[in-house]
């Protein structure tokens, strides 16, 4: 449980450490604008999250707790964060591939904030104090609402 614990968490912090200049109503990008990869998290993200919410209500916090952990240590540290590291490091701050790769990252914390936070409580609400244009002050006022449309 640690180890998938610290999974999750170092995930978070990648994310939220890539938003340092990322300002959603500034540099958000439409979904026709994104890049293949970005578009694939994102379809990705869209499936966990159907399933965790149904698993959620149904009471199954052992498929929550398994698909979030899959989701963290698989799609998004093996794969994402590996193969995007280069454009957010090294692209141009105002770069079109950077930016969509930001506009991901933002709704992909976003996401997963809402998606931990009856399960891992104050970390969710530790890493929604700093995604940028959040519109509430804690991921728990966010619980059971839509996610904010794309920009």
């Amino acid at each position: 449980m640690g180890e998938t614990y610290r999974v999750i968490r170092n995930a978070l912090r990648y994310q939220l450490s890539n938003l340092f200049d990322f300002d959603p109503a500034k540099h958000a990008l439409p979904d026709d604008k994104l890049t293949g990869l970005d578009r694939w998290i994102l379809a990705e993200f869209g499936k966990l999250e159907a399933e965790v919410i149904a698993a959620y209500d149904a009471y199954e916090f052992h498929v929550v707790y398994q698909k979030l952990s899959q989701f963290a240590a698989v799609e998004l540290s093996a794969i994402y964060h590996d193969v995007v590291k280069d454009r957010l490091y090294t692209d141009a701050a105002n770069s079109p591939r950077r930016r969509s790769t930001q506009t991901a990252v933002h709704r992909l914390v976003s996401g997963l904030c809402r998606l931990l936070s009856p399960i891992l409580a104050f970390t969710a609400d530790e890493a929604w104090e700093f995604i940028p244009g959040k519109t509430t002050e804690s991921v728990h006022l966010r619980c059971g609402l839509p996610p904010d449309p794309p920009s």
